[in-house]
């Protein structure tokens, strides 16, 4: 019975204020509501594509940081080996130059 009571009334309300009120709230919901969603998604949408490229700057910085750390390992790889036979280069030329201080030793005695 309430139910009913109630759509009397608000019936009775549509009757006295008349159709434009209506009119208006369809409009509302039915235009102006989605203009706000789309407009809403069309500045989330940059937001997202922002958000995009700042990521893919920030991977291309990384990735040239990580080549850069291999360009660098690689150097003194070739750095260490340089080394190493300048070490050996080293070791053999003191090795001659104990056997001939100890040979002029020999003969200089």
């Amino acid at each position: 019975m309430q139910e009913i009571n109630l759509a009397a009334a608000v019936i009775t309300i549509f009757k006295a204020v008349g159709p434009w009120p209506l009119a208006a709230l369809m409009v509302v919901i039915f235009v102006v509501v989605p203009l706000i969603i789309a407009f809403v998604l069309n500045k989330l949408a940059s937001v997202m594509m922002s958000l995009r490229d700042e990521v893919r700057t920030d991977t291309k910085k990384q990735q040239d940081f990580y080549n850069n750390n291999v360009e660098l390992v690689k150097n003194y790889a070739a750095l260490a080996d340089n080394l190493m036979q300048v070490v050996q280069v080293n070791s053999e030329n003191m090795a001659n130059l104990g056997s001939l201080i100890k040979q002029f030793l020999r003969n200089g005695k």
